[in-house]
C-alpha cells in the first residue's frame, strides 16, 4: 500500500473523528447517572433513534464524520450547498457503511440542501431537520448531535443577501442561528 498525501489526511481524519465521538459518548454517558465507568457505558450506548445533523458534510472532516456516525447506527442528515455532491456523499457513506459494519439494514441517510450564508436560509434548514424528526405529529427520533463544520474562506470581500460578510456569515453566523432553532430539539430529552 502507497501513502499518498492524501491518503494520510484522509486517516488523520479519520482518527480525529473517531476522538471526538468518543468524546461525546464518555460525556453523555457521564450524564446518564448509572453505574458502570464512563468508557464501558461509552461503548453500550444504543444509537436507536439518534439522528445527527452534520453542515457541511459533502467532503473533508464533515464526510469523515457523517461515515463514521452512520457506521454506528445513527440516522445521518448531511447537508450541503449542491443536490448532486450531496447524492455522492450519501452513496460514500452507504458504501462505507457497508464495508464497515455487519448490518445487513442500510443505514438511514437524510439530507437537506441549504446555502447557510443567510439567516433565512438557516432557519429553513432548522425547519426542514425539525420535520426528519417529527412523523404524525409526535417526535419520532432525538436529535442527539449537531455537527456544525460548514465553513468558507473567502480571499475577497463579499457581502451576503443580508449584507454580512460571506465568511462571517457561513462561519460565525450561521452555527449560531442553526444551533439556536435546533436547541429544543437537541435538549428534548435531557
Amino acid at each position: 500500500m502507497v501513502w499518498t498525501r492524501s491518503r494520510i489526511q484522509h486517516q488523520i481524519q479519520a482518527l480525529l473523528v473517531l476522538i471526538l465521538l468518543s468524546s461525546f459518548e464518555i460525556m453523555f454517558s457521564n450524564s446518564n447517572n448509572n453505574s458502570k465507568p464512563a468508557a464501558a457505558s461509552a461503548m453500550s450506548i444504543t444509537t436507536t433513534a439518534k439522528t445527527a445533523l452534520v453542515t457541511g458534510s459533502t467532503d473533508g472532516i464533515g464526510l469523515t464524520t457523517a461515515k463514521h456516525l452512520a457506521a454506528k447506527g445513527y440516522t445521518v442528515i448531511l447537508h450541503g450547498r449542491d443536490a448532486s455532491r450531496i447524492e455522492r456523499a450519501k452513496t460514500i457513506v452507504q458504501t462505507f457503511v457497508a464495508s464497515t459494519t455487519r448490518t445487513t439494514a442500510p443505514p438511514r441517510i437524510l439530507s437537506v440542501q441549504a446555502d447557510i450564508s443567510t439567516v433565512e436560509n438557516c432557519r429553513t434548514l432548522a425547519k426542514q431537520v425539525r420535520a426528519f424528526l417529527t412523523v404524525d405529529g409526535c417526535n419520532s427520533s432525538r436529535l442527539y448531535l449537531l455537527v456544525n463544520n460548514a465553513g468558507v474562506f473567502e480571499e475577497t470581500h463579499q457581502l451576503t443577501d443580508d449584507g454580512l460578510e460571506t465568511t462571517f456569515a457561513v462561519n460565525v453566523m450561521a452555527p449560531f442561528v442553526i444551533t439556536s432553532h435546533l436547541l429544543p430539539q437537541l435538549l428534548m430529552h435531557q
